[in-house]
């Protein structure tokens, strides 16, 4: 029997505004009463056809001038930092079992053909180190000061590591080891934690 996979609530996330939706927020009072329909579950009462109003505002939106979209979009703009804030705190507060869940459910949208959100990653969760090929990589990076575009820049790396002795190799395979040890201890305070 398959396991059924069930997205977080997200009754708490925070959510992030466009221009758009600043400018729905202001039209929605000034027209709702244009779009009422009967309800499906009661037809004697009138609720508000958001698809037809939607459509009416998209259009509306559609035919601005720059100038009239300005002040919608500089609130968006300066809701963008305190969303991204309260995404943050959203995330910090989420358990592993809570990132498992999500993840999960995102995978299962994804294996049904719908594209949806990145996978959560746990902020407490250790990052894994670099590879000794890796540790070269940014330094070699770093000597080229950002000359070249990362494929070629990559490709060259690619080819001295290779041509390079292990003797010259030893320092970033050293510092590699070093990291992979840290990273095993701190991954094992994380899971006993958990």
């Amino acid at each position: 029997m398959a396991r059924s996979v069930i997205p977080l609530p997200f009754a708490n996330k925070p959510t992030k505004k466009s221009a758009f939706l600043y400018y729905m927020g202001k039209r929605l009072p000034e027209l709702k009463d244009q779009f009422l329909a009967p309800s499906v579950k009661d037809p004697s009462k009138k609720v508000v056809d958001i698809g037809k109003l939607a459509t009416q505002v998209g259009s509306e939106w559609r035919s601005l001038s720059e100038s009239d979209k300005e002040p919608y979009n500089k609130k968006a703009a300066a809701g963008l930092s305190e969303y991204e804030q309260k995404l943050a705190e959203w995330k910090k507060q989420l358990s592993p079992e809570d990132i498992r869940r999500q993840n999960a459910w995102i995978m299962a949208q994804r294996r049904k053909g719908k594209k949806g959100t990145a996978l959560l990653r746990d902020q407490q969760k250790p990052k894994r180190p670099l590879s000794a090929f890796f540790e070269f990589m940014m330094e070699y990076r770093a000597q080229q000061g950002g000359a070249g575009s990362v494929v070629s820049v990559a490709k060259e790396a690619g080819e001295k590591w290779k041509a390079m002795s292990a003797a010259q190799k030893q320092p970033y395979e050293q510092k590699s080891q070093g990291a992979q040890e840290q990273y095993k201890r701190d991954l094992k305070t994380y899971q006993e934690a958990a």
